[in-house]
């Protein structure tokens, strides 16, 4: 008996594991990286052959399951365009091929699905500041909640004769109460920010490779420098 067992779930699996995926909306809205996000397959349904094209137009390495896929594609796609093939980069279609479709017809077979759009992305000023503001808002309210508490039950314990180890500590002040505040968003601003600046050169050096933009391999980089 043939085992139609596949090793991963779900249309589409990242064979690089640096985290190419169809990311169709962020669970908490915060801004995709356009490297990794698969916005558009064109899909060779015949010969079960796709090209899965990030955000940026370069197109990822893939494997696929077809009929995951098609059920992706019925209930997620935003636009189609019969008899077209996109994407760049090494992984992409070449055009001495793309051009032997066209001109022997066999192009019609293919079809390029523009998918849902997520989140804003990564690389988006203005949609980057609007998430952080609105994630710092909440590291605000958190902090006021937890300063809130912290006081409530030193009152409590306070009430029944109980100090407790931070009791007389400087903290409970308004002015002492919004400092810890400030300090609690500035430290998720920092990290939010670092994360973002990682996650952005990140992206620069996987559009670079899926470009084929590594550079000389060592040999013939020596032979150039011997030149």
């Amino acid at each position: 008996m043939k085992n139609n067992r596949r090793p991963f779930a779900g249309p589409y699996f990242d064979p690089t594991g640096l985290g190419f995926g169809l990311v169709l909306r962020h669970h908490d809205g915060a801004p995709c990286r356009q490297q990794l996000t698969i916005t558009t397959i064109c899909w060779n349904c015949a010969e079960d052959r796709a090209l899965f094209v990030n955000a940026a137009g370069l197109v990822v390495p893939s494997e696929h399951d077809r009929y995951e896929l098609a059920e992706l594609l019925r209930t997620r796609t935003a636009e189609l365009q019969y008899g077209a093939v996109v994407g760049d980069g090494q992984f992409a279609m070449k055009p001495a091929e793309r051009n032997a479709l066209a001109s022997s017809g066999r192009i019609r077979q293919w079809v390029l699905y523009r998918l849902e759009q997520p989140a804003p992305y990564l690389d988006d000023e203005a949609a980057w500041a609007a998430w952080l503001e609105t994630e710092l808002d909440a590291e605000r309210k958190a902090a006021a909640k937890s300063q809130l508490a912290e006081q409530g039950l030193q009152r409590s314990f306070s009430q029944r004769g109980v100090e407790l180890p931070w009791s007389g500590v400087a903290g409970t002040g308004e002015a002492d109460q919004e400092t810890c505040e400030h300090q609690s968003v500035e430290t998720r601003r920092a990290a939010l920010t670092a994360v973002r600046a990682k996650s952005l050169a990140e992206d620069v050096r996987i559009a670079a490779w899926l470009r084929g933009d590594v550079g000389d391999p060592p040999l013939l980089a020596l032979m150039k420098g011997a030149a």
